[in-house]
């Protein structure tokens, strides 16, 4: 028996996926992010596993962000994925 999946445990835990939860237009948490690459007050792009990030807006800030999770606020516009070719 394939031993991740006698664990039970969700797919995006086990692959390391980024999950991103989007609290209606002005909060963003991105759990999983590998670094932050650019930061401005209109744009934001944060580096995950196997794509890149970006979140357009006006106001953005980071709230915080630590080695597991960032969360950015403000008026979100519209957000980007960028497959990385690994």
């Amino acid at each position: 028996m394939d031993f991740v999946r006698s664990l039970h445990l969700p797919e995006d835990v086990m692959k390391n996926s980024s999950i991103i939860n989007i609290m209606g237009n002005n909060s963003l948490l991105i759990e999983n992010f590998k670094a932050i690459m650019e930061y401005k007050n209109d744009f934001v792009r944060i580096k995950a596993k196997d794509k890149i990030i970006s979140i357009h807006g006006s106001k953005l800030a980071i709230e915080y962000y630590n080695a597991e999770e960032i969360k950015i606020i403000g008026k979100i516009n519209s957000i980007f994925f960028e497959v990385i070719n690994s």
